[in-house]
């Protein structure tokens, strides 16, 4: 009857280790498709501004070089390239703060599971 319980308790262990193993998978995956969408995302707005900023420039210089305008644009450029740094690094960001997560979560997942070996040890017969 012991080694029956023993048995059992073995197999849902083992079940409920493969569920959080698989669960952890899935959410891995799910974060780097999401990391990818974000950067493909990224350097589509950046492909824009720069179209947009040669556009913007070829228009200036076509049309009476004013030096109000030049300094507008100017100022506007260094501003893109700005918010575009501050999200590359908001980016890098995340990406580090999820990484660590998911090695803090992976550790409690081996420190539950050689609790579970440690506490099958303890019943098992002498």
């Amino acid at each position: 009857m012991f080694a029956i319980i023993i048995i059992i308790t073995i197999f849902i262990i083992t079940i409920f280790i493969i569920i959080i193993i698989i669960i952890i998978i899935i959410i891995i995956i799910i974060i780097i498709i999401i990391i990818i969408i974000i950067i493909i995302i990224i350097i589509i707005i950046i492909i824009i501004i720069i179209i947009i900023i040669i556009i913007i420039t070829i228009i200036i210089i076509i049309s009476s070089s004013s030096i109000i305008i030049i300094i507008i644009i100017i100022i506007i450029i260094i501003n893109i390239i700005i918010i575009i740094i501050i999200i590359i690094i908001i980016i890098i960001i995340i990406i580090i703060i999820i990484i660590i997560l998911l090695l803090l979560l992976l550790l409690l997942i081996i420190i539950i599971i050689i609790i579970i070996i440690m506490g099958l040890r303890a019943f098992r017969p002498a």
